[in-house]
């Protein structure tokens, strides 16, 4: 063995050799600490080797899906390794959706194997006789145990960047939710580099509250076990238990969007003392606002705010903007940064293709090794989604200043169509954020006769504070083309937001349309 796991002809590694390396040296250091239980490094082999004897024991081979159905548990991190293990593929299934969601999903995914934890195995009754033939687990409170026998094929040296790895589900804003298929290529291009950006270092802790259906909620429990670091894995954010995990598990690392990271700022059950053992968080969805830079820098003065951008179709990196950029005042803090060196980036006409020049706002492409396979089973989505040349159409609006940072608009559909003048709503959304008595804001298109649709904002005041309308229309006129500024506005306690923090615009809008012949997504 090398550093960094098995290697094989090309010099790249398996996740399961480089997990089997850490091991080796380290055996006791904590990998997981989840709700109900912790394990250490070799614990956590022991569940892998049995979860892989149980598969083999299935007759699960190479390709074949590995369906999970359940909240962030430490079951779910053997199964992946032990997917891994088999070349099959970990598919986790969104316990969010709706029963006929889940229907699309399982019946799309073909499992040759379902676990679900006891609390959601009757999202499956619709598919039913569907996995009649298909073993099925059900995960109760203890820990379940695999097998006895300990598995028989050899730890992977190496499998094929092409080889699948994961098959995860798009969230279905536009339709019913799609496969995405990475592979272990995907993973190792960009593993190392972002790794280091995000700093996923030895010894560190990273807080994971994030669903293992997202992206985020594996990686940021993969990234620490991959480097020798330790993860707390917990089913949902409470920043009570972010402040009791950082002082008693020593957590230095999480991810919270911008949104969230001001709910534990503003936690009367948290104390800023707790929290001073953080050394990085990774935020994202939004540009964090200056105030409440200012606000983390104030609290938080030893730790590094990173600002990434990526989505599953590119295993989730694309741009980052280092600690070291993070500037009060200056205009680059509205940017995502600039791409990692494993992609290439650039801003095309969605309609021509043609490549626009810095500060045109156009679709955002991205091309490079962190490409997904594709679309699972869906050839004709996928050449939609991936040109012939190897460009990924993002479906993310926006444009690259001179010196190449990434500056998001919104996303192609979201735009807003009023009197044939194009309205990107974050735009909008970033004005009023910086009204000192908005807290949150959703800006949407809503039908008009005049114009087909106008601006419309809705909006989370501050907490204890009052503001009106045309106060809010009138900052809004002071700093933005009188176009895009909001024609009215609406009050609300808060904002529908997914599981990773991020407002639903398609939720808040949807009232708006209901009874209208859409002209819009």
């Amino acid at each position: 063995m090398t550093a960094g796991g098995p290697v094989g002809p090309g010099g790249r590694w398996s996740i399961v050799g480089r997990f089997l390396d850490h091991v080796e040296a380290d055996p006791d250091r904590l990998a997981i600490d989840a709700d109900d239980r912790a394990v250490s490094y070799e614990e956590l082999a022991a569940g892998v080797r049995a979860a892989v004897a149980w598969l083999e024991a299935l007759g699960v081979a190479r390709g074949d899906r590995v369906a999970y159905l359940g909240r962030n548990r430490i079951e779910f991190f053997e199964l992946l390794l032990a997917s891994a293990w088999t070349g099959a593929l970990i598919v986790p299934v969104n316990w969010r959706l709706a029963p006929g969601e889940v229907e699309h999903v399982v019946r799309d995914a073909e499992p040759s194997v379902v676990v679900a934890e006891a609390g959601e195995h009757h999202l499956l009754d619709p598919v039913a006789d569907h996995l009649r033939d298909v073993p099925r687990v059900v995960l109760g409170e203890a820990p379940h145990r695999w097998s006895t026998v300990s598995p028989s094929s050899p730890v992977p040296a190496d499998l094929p960047d092409e080889a699948p790895l994961w098959l995860i589900y798009t969230s279905g804003t536009t339709g019913l939710p799609k496969g995405v298929v990475l592979t272990h290529g995907n993973l190792r291009a960009m593993f190392d580099e972002l790794s280091a950006a995000w700093r996923f270092l030895p010894g560190r802790v990273t807080y994971t509250p994030y669903p293992v259906f997202h992206a985020a909620g594996i990686f940021w429990v993969l990234g620490p076990l991959l480097t020798r670091g330790s993860a707390v894995l917990r089913r949902q954010l409470d920043p009570g238990d972010l402040a009791k995990s950082c002082r008693s598990l020593g957590v230095t690392n999480t991810m919270l969007v911008p949104s969230v990271l001001q709910r534990v700022l503003d936690d009367p059950e948290v104390d800023p003392a707790d929290l001073q053992g953080l050394r990085t968080i990774v935020y994202g969805v939004a540009p964090i606002s200056e105030a409440l830079l200012e606000r983390a820098m104030a609290t938080l003065p030893e730790c590094e705010l990173i600002h990434a951008y990526g989505l599953t179709e590119a295993t989730g990196a694309v741009t980052v903007l280092p600690w070291a950029e993070h500037r009060p005042g200056e205009r680059r803090m509205r940017s995502c940064g600039r791409p990692y060196s494993f992609v290439e980036l650039r801003i095309a006409d969605p309609a021509t293709g043609e490549e626009l020049e810095p500060e045109q706002v156009g679709e955002v492409w991205v091309r490079g090794p962190v490409v997904m396979a594709g679309y699972f089973r869906k050839p004709e989505e996928t050449a939609e989604a991936i040109r012939s040349d190897g460009w990924l159409r993002t479906g993310d609006a926006g444009y690259v200043d001179a010196d190449g940072y990434l500056y998001l608009t919104d996303r192609i559909k979201d735009m807003i169509i009023t009197g044939g003048e194009n309205v990107y709503p974050a735009e909008v959304e970033n004005v009023l954020h910086a009204h000192p008595r908005v807290r949150e804001v959703a800006v949407v298109g809503v039908p008009d006769d005049r114009w087909g649709e106008t601006v419309k904002a809705v909006v989370v005041r501050e907490p204890g504070t009052e503001v009106t309308v045309a106060e809010l229309i009138s900052w809004c006129r002071d700093r933005l083309a009188h176009y895009k500024c909001p024609t009215s506005v609406d009050f609300v306690d808060e904002l529908p937001k997914n599981a990773t923090g991020k407002i639903l615009r398609r939720v808040v809008r949807e009232p708006y349309w209901a009874g209208h012949d859409r002209r819009i997504s």
